[in-house]
């Protein structure tokens, strides 16, 4: 989200998704809240990227549930009973089919059904709402906008993108007068804004804007 230098201070700055671009044509799965896949009839797109920042991307056509790339990289879908959607290597194409993938990166895993309100547009509408409640100060609304994209989307959402959210939403109670509610908000994130040795460079500067506006917001709400 695009905010005044004023506002900045405050309202959490919304990541990317891990993918770069939003694929409106794939029906989206998650494994990991960094791990996608886009799929539609045989065309498929992984694309995932570890906290150091490190990607794997593959696209390609799947044939009888497999996609090969003729030079030893081998990929099994099996498509669940429950709508889920299993991707593996076989052992004998790890080695190959790490070389889609930056250093410690991967893509195997169990992947979901991606709620609609959970994708990237969904969650730019989400947004789009929170924004215009809080700017017009309806923070009663705002606060009910967030909460409930956190319940829904928790499990989709890079834990980078939640300290955002949750300090958009802590700064929403902190103005409706609730700093209890603000603090327990900020609460689950504390932790990770303290031990931050293990912050990749690549996320380093927009790890710091989100150190600082939780350090903000937790003072404003004493």
């Amino acid at each position: 989200m695009k905010t005044s230098l004023k506002l900045a201070a405050l309202l959490a700055i919304t990541l990317p998704a891990a993918h770069a671009q939003d694929f409106e044509d794939f029906d989206n799965y998650r494994a990991e809240p960094n791990q996608w896949l886009g799929l539609k009839d045989k065309k498929f797109h992984l694309n995932s990227t570890n906290d150091q920042g490190n990607v794997c991307d593959i696209e390609g056509d799947l044939k009888n549930n497999r996609w090969e790339d003729g030079e030893g990289c081998t990929i099994d879908f099996s498509f669940l009973e429950n709508g889920n959607i299993k991707v593996s290597v076989p052992d004998s194409a790890s080695m190959k089919c790490r070389e889609y993938c930056g250093f410690n990166a991967g893509f195997e895993g169990t992947y979901r059904p991606e709620p609609a309100q959970c994708s990237d547009k969904g969650t730019e509408q989400m947004e789009a709402k929170f924004q215009a409640a809080y700017r017009a100060k309806r923070y009663s609304e705002a606060i009910k906008i967030k909460e409930t994209y956190l319940q829904q989307c928790k499990t989709f959402v890079h834990w980078l993108d939640e300290l955002g959210q949750r300090n958009d939403l802590a700064i929403s109670y902190y103005h409706a007068g609730d700093n209890a509610q603000c603090r327990a908000t900020l609460q689950p994130v504390v932790k990770i804004v303290d031990n931050d040795e293990g912050v990749s460079p690549i996320l380093r500067e927009s790890f710091e804007k989100q150190k600082r506006a939780v350090q903000f917001n937790l003072n404003k709400c004493k």
